[in-house]
């Protein structure tokens, strides 16, 4: 894995990092879209999940899919467990992010630092605020989500606009579309709010055997 923020994976650490439905409209006080993500972000202090991710071409088919689970807890921690075909682990304890990709028996590791400020994870994970890294659009209600649309204020970011769909009382939905207009579609379900983590969640250690790759000080 020698591109450690593929677009995909940018939504994901994008997310790490990484839900809601009906009444959106009927929320009193009656807020805008910032600030009703804002306040969600500000009461969840770890949030579980399951999640669907898809990839869509330009023509909007779908040409890859995968699903697993999903852990975050703020600031700056997150988990996503990739399951089978595709088996992957995606780990941040705060400090050092780790990519771990099963068939290849290969980690990349990198300390969670600034790289990841204009990443919709790093910001969902508590890091700044959302209008210092992105430009917001509040899009209004589809299909009973509250929608945003975030384009980083970066030019070397790795995607061109971020969606949220919010629901409740967290995001259910976040589109990523590229550069060559491919979009990431991840669905996270069944989502648990403040509820206790297993300890070690965000821990990882290498698996025996495996070649680990990137900053090695961070690795230790």
């Amino acid at each position: 894995m020698s591109s450690l923020l593929r677009p995909a994976q940018a939504l994901v650490i994008a997310l790490s990092a990484s839900v809601v439905t009906a009444s959106v409209a009927a929320a009193a006080p009656a807020l805008d879209g910032v600030a009703r993500l804002e306040r969600m972000l500000a009461e969840a202090r770890t949030v579980q999940a399951a999640f669907e991710q898809v990839l869509l071409g330009k023509d909007l088919v779908v040409t890859k899919e995968s699903h697993g689970r999903f852990a975050l807890a703020r600031p700056g921690k997150f988990r996503w467990d990739y399951a089978a075909p595709s088996a992957q682990t995606i780990v941040s304890d705060g400090r050092t992010l780790w990519v771990y990709d099963q068939e290849l028996a290969q980690v990349t590791v990198k300390p969670l630092d600034g790289a990841l400020a204009s990443s919709p994870a790093a910001l969902l994970g508590g890091h700044g605020k959302l209008s210092d890294n992105f430009t917001i659009t509040d899009v209004g209600i589809d299909g009973g989500l509250y929608w945003l649309e975030l384009v980083p204020k970066v030019d070397d970011s790795e995607f061109d606009q971020v969606r949220l769909g919010l629901g409740p009382k967290f995001i259910e939905v976040m589109e990523l579309t590229d550069a060559f207009d491919q979009r990431t579609r991840i669905t996270l379900r069944d989502t648990r709010l403040n509820a206790a983590l297993p300890k070690g969640t965000f821990e990882f250690v290498p698996p025996a055997g495996a070649d680990v790759v990137g900053d090695e000080a961070a690795a230790r």
